[in-house]
């Protein structure tokens, strides 16, 4: 006789890490960083905290790997978005874009990417493999943009990705801070236009 409801024990123990990362990321997504707590996660999870510490080694260690989780969906759907066909001036609207809409629509969630990230980086990390695979991709385009004449061949691709994300992070700041709100495609105009009237050898990229 089969013991269904062993079976279905062995299916939710298999379950459990993805069901505590999806809470992990349903208080984050909530509340932010700083209201999260493994009582919190446990709650949310429907478990005990000794379960979450059967599958995570801390709290840091859930949250590395609720971070990589979300940062390796983000760097994904960018590869997929970034088809070879793709220039470099649509690319970077299409970026700044959908970081100024994941801003709008979640401000802890743009927290995770552009703050908490960065300050939890170490390099022996999966989010520290999952942001430098992100950044390659944008040095990749920026040097098909210069091989293609697109930009000039003397500009790194450090001073475009400094002139790129600086304003989206100034003006992101802006509007949690100070509640300044902006119009998104027109930013994201006067960002990438910035760019290409400085580095461009193709004026008629600018729109």
């Amino acid at each position: 006789m089969i013991d269904r409801t062993s079976k279905a024990w062995e299916r939710r123990k298999k379950n459990r890490p993805t069901e505590i990362l999806d809470s992990t990321m349903s208080i984050l997504s909530r509340d932010g960083y700083t209201k999260l707590s493994m009582k919190r996660v446990a709650k949310e999870a429907g478990v005990s905290e000794a379960t979450i510490f059967k599958y995570f080694k801390d709290k840091e260690d859930l949250i590395d790997k609720c971070y990589y989780r979300v940062g390796l969906a983000v760097v994904r759907q960018f590869e997929k978005d970034t088809q070879p066909s793709n220039n470099l001036y649509d690319s970077l609207q299409h970026i700044a874009r959908t970081n100024f809409l994941r801003l709008k629509s979640n401000q802890n969630i743009w927290d995770i990417f552009t703050h908490d990230i960065n300050q939890r980086i170490r390099k022996d990390s999966q989010v520290f493999k999952c942001k430098k695979r992100y950044e390659t991709l944008l040095v990749k385009l920026i040097k098909k943009a210069q091989k293609n004449n697109e930009l000039i061949k003397d500009v790194r691709p450090i001073t475009i990705l400094y002139m790129f994300f600086g304003p989206i992070e100034y003006i992101a700041i802006k509007y949690r801070m100070y509640g300044e709100d902006f119009d998104i495609d027109e930013t994201v105009n006067d960002i990438v236009n910035t760019i290409f009237r400085a580095y461009s050898k193709k004026k008629d990229f600018i729109k």
